[in-house]
């Protein structure tokens, strides 16, 4: 039943917000409701929100649940309250597994395979089918057979767009597949247009084994003739160049990042321009420390967390965000691509070991990217972290803390943003948030935090899918509370992580940015915000004098 209860409820919650006299079962029986009405989910679902409704009212716990749930007082209270009702009630999470799909895959290959046989074929259209042959290889089991020949067909697309290390890059993937042997020929005679495109020395030695592969061929294969007549006419052609690929790749023509002039000593990332100010009025806030002058760098951050945006999954790479042509899939979901063999170590080691097996049942829900973030974060504190107790410890120090400017600086009065600590001290807004709202978000975390806890290792081993087991268990609820403190801290503190399409900015993913979430903003600002690399940029677009703040454009997600 977990797949109608989320999409809609965060709305429906926002909906009631003003009406503190409905009760938390009242609205929950709605939620469930509009989630059937709006998702058009099957009727199956009718009868369960039926069910779970007669047992609510059969209960008769209205008021008495409300008042319980207003005297909470910490995050982690909230989920075990939760996660009690839940278990009270029957909202048991479903775990939807994610695998891999051979049928799926060549469902997408021969679709893309349609296109790239269409009159004409436009730069759109090899768009089109490279996104399909991206999915194909997405959904091929790992290395399979269908992995190739996605590859091998993705491969006559990239060398359609002049994608010539690309279209190499896939050739030898699948090549190193299980790729039939009586198709070998045109992807070696693909490898040989491409390198005497590159101005690559090694063509003539390629075009050699193209020729073994081709005399291996049937004499009975009409592709033969033709391939040996293109071979033939490849290397006819004179070599353009001795030298081995003279081109430029991406990764060596990526703008270096600018850089300040001198550090501020309380915070690294940013310029000693500026200082952290504190008052009632405007809360934490930044300000000029001497007058600055326009188009000067004030703050260079990279993202404590950045999460690429689930829409752009087959045409960037999940880790560093760049626009990737030929996307290699995680080895066990369809839900993450990367550039490189690289990338994917270095996210598998980071987070995707535990997201992989949690994504899919949130995504599937139907969870934001926001959602996919608080999980990020939790994760990210725990590794962080030398324990669960410590990181404890730190929770408890930290808003123990009285001096509002410095909440999450370093002991040595430092604001680390690269560091967990520094996100404990962004504000939540918890006092501000109705019975509804917060009870909206402890049912998104608590969810969260039962995919978390019994589908990855997270805590020792995956654990039982019971939530009364959960409820006992100290780490488990503690690291909810997390991810419930994060849902309310990213509505205010999350930022768009842009690039550059035609004329207009799009975003490739969501960023946590905790220095730049000091900065208040308005629409009349006077600095810009600008994402480079993996780092947000932030200049000044006008003078700003002594002692005035420092404001960013409004922004909503």
């Amino acid at each position: 039943m977990c797949t109608y209860v989320h999409s809609t409820y965060t709305s429906c919650f926002y909906f009631f917000v003003a009406n503190e006299k409905k009760t938390i079962i009242e609205i929950l029986n709605q939620i469930l409701q509009a989630a059937y009405y709006n998702l058009k989910t099957e009727k199956k679902m009718e009868k369960i929100m039926g069910t779970l409704g007669k047992k609510i009212l059969a209960a008769n716990k209205h008021e008495e649940l409300v008042n319980q749930y207003k005297m909470l007082s910490t995050d982690e209270e909230r989920i075990i309250f939760t996660l009690n009702i839940m278990s009270e009630y029957g909202i048991i999470p479903l775990v939807c597994e994610d695998v891999k799909n051979a049928k799926e895959s060549e469902r997408l290959r021969e679709q893309g395979n349609k296109i790239f046989v269409s009159i004409p074929l436009t730069n759109l259209t090899c768009v089109e089918a490279l996104k399909l042959y991206t999915k194909s290889v997405a959904y091929a089991p790992c290395q399979s057979e269908q992995l190739s020949l996605a590859y091998a067909n993705r491969s006559a697309i990239l060398i359609k767009l002049h994608k010539y290390e690309e279209c190499i890059q896939d050739i030898d993937r699948a090549l190193t597949l299980a790729y039939p042997d009586n198709l070998r020929a045109k992807l070696y005679v693909r490898k040989v247009e491409c390198l005497q495109a590159l101005k690559d020395s090694n063509a003539e030695e390629v075009a050699k084994e193209a020729q073994q592969w081709l005399e291996k061929m049937s004499l009975n294969d009409s592709n033969r003739k033709k391939l040996n007549e293109k071979l033939t006419s490849i290397r006819r052609t004179p070599e353009r160049c001795n030298s081995k690929k003279q081109n430029t790749t991406r990764h060596q023509t990526v703008p270096s990042l600018p850089k300040i002039k001198t550090v501020n000593p309380e915070v690294p990332c940013a310029s000693n321009a500026i200082m952290v100010k504190y008052n009632e009025k405007y809360g934490r806030h930044v300000v000029a420390a001497r007058k600055i002058n326009p188009g000067e760098v004030i703050v260079v951050e990279k993202p404590y967390s950045l999460l690429l945006t689930p829409d752009n999954t087959h045409t960037h790479c999940s880790n560093c965000l760049e626009v990737s042509w030929a996307n290699i899939p995680c080895n066990y979901c369809t839900y993450t691509m990367y550039c490189s063999e690289e990338c994917r170590a270095a996210e598998w080691k980071q987070f995707h070991d535990v997201e992989c097996s949690v994504f899919p049942s949130m995504l599937k829900m139907n969870f934001s990217k926001s959602d996919l973030l608080c999980l990020r974060l939790a994760i990210q504190a725990v590794r962080e972290s030398p324990s669960i107790q410590e990181l404890r410890e730190e929770l408890k120090e930290i808003d123990s803390c009285d001096d509002p400017r410095v909440k999450g600086f370093s002991k040595n009065r430092i604001f680390e943003s690269n560091k967990y600590r520094s996100l404990l001290g962004l504000v939540t807004n918890t006092e501000k948030r109705s019975v509804q709202d917060l009870f909206a978000r402890s049912v998104t975390a608590s969810f969260t935090l039962y995919f978390l806890a019994t589908c990855t290792d997270m805590f020792g081993s995956p654990l039982q899918q019971d939530l009364s087991t959960l409820v006992k268990n100290t780490d488990v609820t503690f690291v909810g509370g997390l991810i419930l403190r994060h849902k309310q801290m990213i509505p205010c503190n999350f930022h768009s992580f842009s690039e550059e399409r035609g004329l207009e900015a799009a975003e490739r993913g969501v960023a946590v940015m905790p220095f730049c979430s000091l900065i208040n903003h308005s629409c009349s600002s006077n600095i810009l915000r600008h994402s480079k690399s993996n780092h947000i940029v932030i200049y000044t677009i006008y003078p700003i004098e002594k002692g005035e703040q420092c404001i960013k454009k409004n922004h909503f997600f």
